[in-house]
């Protein structure tokens, strides 16, 4: 493996096939946890995070081509804007997922009104693990900041605390995002945060069945 450590920043600031992080021999890439990547440019080795991943010059998208993880210490910086984007990690291969997502709000956004956002894209059931934490920005009560892992991509959403599918409302969409994964510890449909769908999950959409997700 190859390791680039001590404390330090790799920007890719440009769409060109100069602004790639790549490893000519092949090996695992490892950043040490006082390295920070950022920017929109193309991760094209296959990489082991340890630091910060932080997508976008501003708010904006960092994309990947070789397998991305990132590990227990690790954070994956997003920033979410008041025109309704967010940054973005999207890649053609897989991403393992360890660590804490830091959220910001810039540019003026405040999440009052339900909202979601597709933060990473992969390949075919490329996404793997969760997040460990979130911590940084979050919206005023009574909406929540929920994470929904699925198969080939992660979303988060400023929604009401019974909105299973961060559609902006309660209704049948939540109902059978909780029953399709009953007794499982799948993230869409887990509205209670305790890591398994069940029975609170349920009678949390059912108590608020047919109400809209206004902050």
């Amino acid at each position: 493996n190859t390791t680039i450590g001590g404390n330090g920043g790799i920007l890719l600031g440009g769409f060109t096939s100069r602004a790639r992080l790549n490893n000519n021999s092949g090996d695992v890439l490892t950043l040490g946890p006082g390295q920070t990547i950022s920017g929109i440019g193309q991760i094209v080795a296959e990489t082991q995070i340890e630091g910060v991943l932080a997508p976008g010059i501003g708010v904006g998208t960092m994309n990947g081509a070789r397998p991305v993880s990132l590990a227990s210490g690790a954070t994956f910086n997003c920033e979410f804007n008041d025109d309704g984007a967010s940054d973005q990690f999207g890649s053609s291969s897989t991403v393992a997922l360890d660590g804490t997502l830091d959220i910001s709000f810039v540019d003026g956004f405040t999440a009052s009104s339900p909202e979601a956002f597709t933060i990473i894209t992969t390949g075919a059931n490329g996404v793997s693990g969760r997040f460990d934490q979130v911590v940084g920005d979050a919206p005023p009560a009574p909406l929540v900041t929920r994470v929904v892992y699925e198969s080939n991509r992660v979303r988060v959403g400023f929604v009401c605390p019974s909105d299973a599918n961060l559609d902006g409302a309660t209704d049948l969409g939540d109902l059978n995002a909780v029953l399709a994964n009953f007794g499982t510890n799948a993230s869409l449909g887990d509205v209670t945060g305790d890591g398994a769908v069940d029975l609170a999950d349920l009678n949390l959409v059912l108590a608020n069945f047919g109400t809209d997700c206004q902050g």
